[in-house]
């Protein structure tokens, strides 16, 4: 996928006034639900998603089954741990990731 593609397909999802480029490569997705970051790699050829879900703290009773899931359930997203919460990642090589692979995530 292309930048361009990114843009329009979470402009499509989520409507362009909740779609904001932050960066080149880079868009915040946010709605009242929830907040989504996009992020290209330098060099463009690797995608990540990142959905903040709980403060690491309040998941801490949970770690067993966030790192069950990562292992048995989760498939090609990922729970991960960074500055304090928990996120939900996905990651992908953009020179193979399809339009409708990107939507599923």
């Amino acid at each position: 996928m292309t930048p361009t593609e990114i843009a329009g397909t979470l402009a499509e999802l989520f409507g362009a006034e909740a779609t904001v480029a932050i960066a080149p490569g880079s868009w915040q997705v946010e709605t009242p639900a929830f907040r989504l970051l996009v992020l290209l790699s330098d060099d463009e050829s690797w995608l990540r998603l990142l959905l903040p879900i709980v403060p690491a703290q309040q998941a801490r009773p949970f770690l067993e089954q966030f790192l069950e899931a990562n292992f048995d359930e989760t498939l090609q997203v990922r729970y991960a741990s960074h500055q304090g919460v928990i996120w939900g990642v996905f990651q992908h090589n953009c020179s193979s990731l399809s339009v409708e692979d990107f939507r599923d995530a």
